[in-house]
């Protein structure tokens, strides 16, 4: 039995709450969603602002905090935290159609409390030492 804010729960429960929101997540596609969010803005938001301030939402571009590999920005009216944070490169095959894999781990924040992470390989396929993307 676990005590949580004068709640109690059995382990049963806790692990049928923690299947329940397992699959809430995958219906929702929320890995999917927060990794292209990562992927295609705030992994070149430092960027974007320097070029492009315009393209981001004014109200994410307004309200952004930028430390390391954390962003933090305010959307519809409640505080947003992503943050990513990347392992060891390794490297598979030689030369012509090689590949570099790089192991991430992203955390999703809402309000300051961690609801969603994950983690997901970045791959870059190289040829001749280039960097190229499919």
């Amino acid at each position: 039995m676990i005590f949580a804010k004068g709640y109690c729960m059995e382990e049963a429960e806790i692990r049928a709450e923690i299947e329940r929101r397992r699959k809430r997540a995958v219906d929702l596609r929320l890995r999917e969603t927060v990794w292209d969010l990562y992927y295609s803005q705030f992994q070149y938001i430092d960027d974007y602002l320097r070029k492009e301030p315009e393209t981001i939402l004014p109200e994410v571009r307004d309200g952004l905090k930028r430390s390391g590999n954390l962003s933090e920005f305010r959307f519809n009216n409640s505080n947003y935290g992503l943050q990513s944070l990347a392992g060891k490169v390794e490297g598979c095959g030689r030369g012509f159609g090689s590949t570099e894999t790089t192991p991430m781990t992203i955390k999703l924040s809402v309000e300051g409390e961690r609801v969603f992470e994950f983690e997901v390989g970045e791959n870059r396929y190289l040829r001749g030492g280039h960097a190229i993307f499919p």
